[in-house]
């Protein structure tokens, strides 16, 4: 797996809003195991503290009533966007108006995620749950945030240095995108991927 960082790169300057608040998104399909739901108890947390956060989650499933049940009980209403299906290049408009992106997972569903990889080559910080493979791509507090699956309470810290210290965040998506251009790139990973053919290939015939 790998993206093109030369496609998902940061914005030269981020696009503007027409508010101040601090901007999470998510980009997966609407499942039970994606952990939506956890971020929002988080997130309602937050915004209870006066903290101005807003939630955008592109994705569509069979799990969409379910979370829009949530999103009514913790009165969030007016601060979740549930956008559906998106094209690839409203994925890159989305993670260009975004603070950070969000992948709070539980299972085993999960190996190397694509929406990690093309947030932190957006130089995004992300904050993931120790899942599959995530624990290899995120160093916790280097290049983005990893939580335990379905802790509320993680995510809560986590959200909060993000949406409240700017100087963090922005150290964060610089180490985001060094660490997708060194280990994410497609030209990378296609490579790595060759050499270990190339070994097997020769093994096989000594």
């Amino acid at each position: 797996m790998g993206v093109d960082i030369d496609r998902f790169r940061p914005l030269e300057s981020k696009t503007t809003v027409p508010d101040a608040a601090i901007r999470a998104v998510s980009v997966a399909r609407l499942n039970r195991a994606k952990g939506h739901e956890y971020f929002l108890e988080a997130m309602a947390r937050l915004v209870a503290d006066g903290i101005d956060l807003r939630y955008t989650i592109a994705g569509e499933g069979s799990y969409r009533a379910s979370i829009e049940e949530v999103v009514r009980r913790l009165n969030l209403g007016d601060r979740v966007t549930l956008l559906g299906a998106i094209s690839e290049e409203r994925v890159l408009a989305l993670l260009g108006e975004s603070d950070f992106l969000v992948l709070s997972s539980f299972g085993y569903g999960e190996a190397a995620p694509v929406a990690v990889m093309e947030a932190m080559a957006c130089g995004l910080p992300v904050i993931c749950s120790r899942i599959g493979g995530t624990a290899d791509m995120i160093e916790d507090g280097k290049d983005g945030l990893l939580v335990a699956q379905q802790d509320v309470d993680g995510l809560e810290r986590a959200a909060r240095i993000l949406a409240t210290d700017p100087l963090e965040r922005e150290r964060l998506a610089r180490a985001a995108r060094q660490t997708a251009c060194r280990k994410f790139d497609y030209r990378v990973t296609a490579a790595q991927l060759a050499g270990v053919i190339r070994t097997s290939l020769a093994a096989a015939r000594s």
